[in-house]
């Protein structure tokens, strides 16, 4: 079971040959929106990391900073929040999270979220920035975005790292009709972009799929595929990494998962696809972990308390 990569990536595409900041998308990119959301964490003299700059407009909500991981000290963990109860169509979103010159942060949010249709159809654009220094770790994990019948979600992620930081990456996605008519989404369009310092464009994975075209692939998966998530794990000479979250991973019915190489030698990605929300956690959770483990030699405390 988790050997479908052929399978699971067959639905998306991994541009391998980019190099260049100039190179046009697949699909057009949501309009530069105001940033109603900014994170900026720095490390301190003894290491520690510190919330250097918090600003959260509607529809973001930001926790206090905390200490999660008594093995990781010097990591500082944020938990967003929703105030919206949701995301809505026409709203255009833009986040921006920044992890300075050896500063550790994890950012993640409070709970799976609902994107909602709307009678113009325009659909939800939602940008996320990531950007990380010199020896810096970044963790954005994101709970699953819940698509609803006839809703439209743009969503483009951006990552800017140094060869030397680390920078691990959540996104899933789940089906629901609340009518239990077998409604689909009308539209999941995503890109995740990796550029290096200087804005070389170096690798760029991408999906574009209507819940028509997935609900005729499912077949193909021998389920009923209601959940789909991608785990990235970004930093040079992955090849052993690679290694070990492939072993990890259970074999076990429920889900598909696969492992494979970011071009560029930019790290690896897990590709998972699950019949619900249970299976899709259970596949990420364990890569999450394996990922920790081989980056910080243990296993890493709960995300929650």
């Amino acid at each position: 079971m988790r050997e479908a990569t052929r399978s699971i990536t067959s639905m998306m595409t991994l541009d391998s040959s980019a190099r260049s900041s100039s190179r046009p998308s697949s699909a057009t990119a949501p309009a530069p929106t105001v940033e109603q959301l900014q994170l900026t964490f720095a490390a301190d003299r003894t290491g520690r990391t510190w919330l250097q700059r918090r600003h959260a407009d509607y529809p973001y909500g930001v926790g206090q900073a905390f200490r999660l991981d008594a093995r990781r000290p010097d990591m500082l963990a944020v938990i967003l929040q929703s105030t919206s109860g949701g995301m809505y169509d026409g709203e255009r979103l833009h986040a921006r999270v920044r992890v300075g010159h050896r500063a550790e942060a994890q950012v993640s949010t409070q709970g799976a979220s609902v994107v909602h249709a709307g009678p113009h159809a325009q659909g939800v654009h939602s940008l996320l920035t990531l950007q990380a220094e010199a020896h810096g770790v970044l963790e954005y994990l994101a709970d699953p975005l819940i698509l609803t019948p006839d809703t439209r979600l743009v969503q483009r992620t951006l990552v800017q790292a140094d060869p030397s930081a680390r920078v691990l990456l959540a996104e899933a996605f789940l089906m629901h009709d609340p009518q239990d008519a077998d409604g689909v989404f009308a539209l999941l369009d995503t890109e995740v972009r990796v550029h290096s310092e200087r804005g070389e464009l170096l690798c760029r994975d991408a999906l574009r799929a209507t819940g028509a075209a997935w609900r005729a692939a499912e077949p193909r998966f021998d389920s009923t595929s209601r959940a789909y998530g991608s785990l990235y794990a970004l930093c040079p000479g992955a090849t052993r990494l690679l290694e070990t979250v492939r072993t990890a991973l259970p074999s076990e019915n429920g889900f598909y998962a696969g492992c494979s190489l970011m071009p560029n030698d930019q790290g690896m990605l897990v590709r998972v696809l699950a019949a619900d929300a249970i299976g899709l956690q259970s596949a990420m959770q364990t890569a999450w972990t394996a990922v920790q483990q081989a980056w910080f030699g243990a296993a890493p405390a709960p995300r929650r308390h």
